[in-house]
């Protein structure tokens, strides 16, 4: 039974290193540690509970001064105001009286203790930096909620708040307030030397939807008022980086708003139904964006085992890129260069279908489609920006010339055909000590695969006789749950673990049970637990919480699992054999050539297996090759019942 325990993490891209420490003073900002990742809450009306990162919620993003931040830093403060500006690019650039869903904030412990707090969210609907108070005393805030955090790790969250009511904003500015409570007081938390930081911050990003202005105010007194007037002398400040990546870029509070909008789909050419073969060439010229209506005959899901890829091979522009869209204008999923070079492709449905050139295989990770639903497909150059409401933010200047649409599927009748092995890391042939592992980011919604060769049969006749796979040397933020599954040469699922390893990790032991490992210290005793394993070459896919294989992937499996999850966490593979050789275990008699002690139809299938790949005990008749004349010394014995 697989562990579905929420337990997600996705990085934050790093651009300086600092020891998290106590925050001294309001202006104070900590850089995260390398690695730090950001988890993901919501509130549920009562309480906070952690979700996965992939998970979004389904209105429009109308503000966004997080997605493309850079450079994050612990802010230490208990109150702080930024401005918001719902133009010049977005859905509520020129709209009023606009109805708010969510709002996503900045929330934090850069303490090793867990810390608790009162956290108020305000919105006003005006406020002025340069006036003291800013916010003037008798203002009406527009929406302002309270909410108990209590023993929050350490980390850095994301909290999605989302009102028992829609808020109705009057127009596209306002001005958003945090301030962080010692618990049911309104006494605000101290930000003295060695008190943790409640909150971070993020470089100030342009792109939009929405814009925010360098000015913040941050209560440097911590006396709850917010006193403005010049930038620097008072609680106005204009904040930046000194150092790394974002060095002299400005600061401010990573927040994401969503709400209703509006949808207008844009102009397009309609497809119409898909047919399993499509194919378009369309002129550009520089920074266009051209969209594509179509439905779909029927699913294109695991269970109906169909699929649809949409590439842009032999398109003269360089750098393409595809993003798929709901009718209510919702992204389901965007790419820039997964093909060939830097062109685009989009994979939906079962997998898997072979490469174009040096892109990646097509393996359906992009999602499921309903055959009820209608789709709009943007197409752009490289560079090209997407946000849900049909938002689109073109490269600038860009680059004219035509871009290729091929569709293909088998949505419409089509046949599926075999799958392809999956590509990745080929250690080859496994021998003692084993195969150390690298620590690799899989990136969102991917899987990272192993092949590896097992040439003899993995079943503890001695005490050389094992295969240990460790995952401890993983993610080592403690924040990763990963799902490991092991497909056989015909892609058939074999092996499959969650958490037997340390913390979250999954682990694999075969073979004889005697003492060795555990290799990394707190996962289960490496005695052999999932029993034999055959000869053979096999295929090791793993993913993060939550991966889903084929319902009969054990005689079916097609070497398909689906990655569900938001996480990109680094994933280390390291593989244990103890035995020296191949041929050691070689059996004596060709015609018993699996050791059963019987000759039977069984001893020709694993000689063919065997023979197929070249492994050593197929060369039946020792001449230091595998080749035909080894089949003639396997069967000769094998029809005279044995040697």
């Amino acid at each position: 039974m697989k562990n579905r325990m929420m337990k997600t993490t996705v990085f934050a891209l790093l651009a300086v290193c600092g020891a998290v420490s106590g925050i001294a003073t309001a202006q104070e900002l900590t850089p995260f540690p390398p690695g730090m990742p950001i988890r993901h809450l919501m509130w549920d009306g009562n309480d906070y509970f952690e979700v996965p990162s992939g998970y979004s919620d389904r209105a429009p993003t109308v503000y966004d001064s997080d997605t493309a931040a850079a450079c994050l830093a612990y802010l230490g403060t208990a109150n702080v105001l930024d401005d918001v500006s719902f133009g010049p690019i977005g859905p509520w650039a020129s709209t009023t009286n606009n109805a708010m869903r969510t709002i996503t904030v900045p929330v934090a412990n850069s303490l090793t203790a867990v810390t608790s707090f009162d956290l108020r969210v305000t919105i006003w609907d005006t406020a002025n930096f340069g006036a003291s108070p800013m916010v003037a005393t008798t203002a009406t805030p527009l929406w302002q909620g309270t909410f108990p955090i209590n023993n929050l790790a350490n980390g850095a969250y994301y909290l999605t708040i989302t009102p028992a009511t829609p808020v109705t904003l009057p127009d596209n500015q306002v001005y958003v307030q945090l301030q962080f409570f010692t618990r049911n007081t309104t006494t605000q938390v101290s930000i003295a030397a060695g008190q943790p930081a409640r909150t971070f911050a993020a470089n100030l990003i342009t792109v939009g939807p929405g814009s925010s202005t360098d000015n913040w105010g941050l209560d440097r007194a911590n006396n709850g008022i917010l006193e403005g007037g010049a930038v620097g002398t008072t609680d106005r400040q204009r904040t930046a980086f000194t150092a790394g990546t974002c060095i002299n870029q400005a600061i401010n509070l990573p927040l994401i708003i969503t709400g209703d909008v509006p949808v207008t789909p844009p102009s397009f050419v309609s497809l119409g139904s898909l047919g399993n073969s499509v194919n378009r060439t369309e002129a550009f010229t520089a920074g266009q964006v051209k969209w594509f209506q179509f439905t779909l005959p029927g699913d294109v899901s695991d269970a109906a085992r169909t699929f649809l890829d949409i590439t842009t091979l032999n398109s003269t522009i360089a750098n393409t890129t595809l993003a798929l869209y709901t009718a209510g204008g919702n992204v389901i999923w965007s790419d820039e260069n997964s093909g060939p070079d830097d062109l685009a492709q989009l994979t939906f449905g079962i997998g898997r279908r072979a490469a174009d050139g040096n892109g990646d295989q097509k393996d359906g990770y992009d999602g499921e489609l309903l055959g009820t639903d209608t789709f709009y497909l943007a197409v752009a150059e490289g560079g090209t920006r997407f946000s849900d409401g049909f938002i689109v933010t073109p490269v600038s200047p860009g680059t004219a010339g035509n871009i290729q649409l091929q569709f293909r599927s088998n949505v419409a009748g089509g046949t599926l055909a075999p799958s392809v092995a999956p590509a990745g890391t080929d250690l080859g042939v496994l021998l003692s000590p084993g195969a150390p592992g690298t620590s690799t980011l899989p990136g969102l919604k991917q899987i990272l695969w192993t092949t590896f060769n097992v040439c003899k049969d993995i079943n503890g006749a001695t005490e050389d006789n094992y295969l240990d796979i460790d995952f401890s040397n993983s993610d080592p933020t403690g924040d990763a749950d990963q799902e490991a599954f092991i497909f056989n040469s015909i892609g058939n699922l074999v092996g499959y673990d969650d958490d037997s390893g340390a913390g979250f990790f999954p682990q694999f032991s075969y073979g004889h049970p005697g003492p060795r490992g555990p290799y990394v210290t707190g996962g289960e005793p490496f005695t052999g637990i999932n029993g034999g394993l055959a000869a053979g070459t096999y295929y090791l896919g793993v993913g993060h919480l939550d991966v889903r294989e084929l319902a009969n992937a054990d005689t079916d499996g097609r070497w398909h699992i689906r990655p569900l999850g938001g996480d990109n966490l680094n994933i280390q593979s390291d593989f244990y054999v103890g035995y020296f050789d191949c041929n050691a275990s070689c059996s004596a008699c060709p015609a018993d050539y699996n050791q059963s002690g019987g000759v039977d139809g069984s001893d020709v299938e694993s000689f063919f297996t065997d023979w197929a790949q070249s492994l050593p005990c197929a060369d039946t008749n020792l001449d230091g090759s595998v080749d035909g004349s080894d089949v003639e010394a396997f069967f000769v014995p094998w029809q005279n019942g044995g040697c």
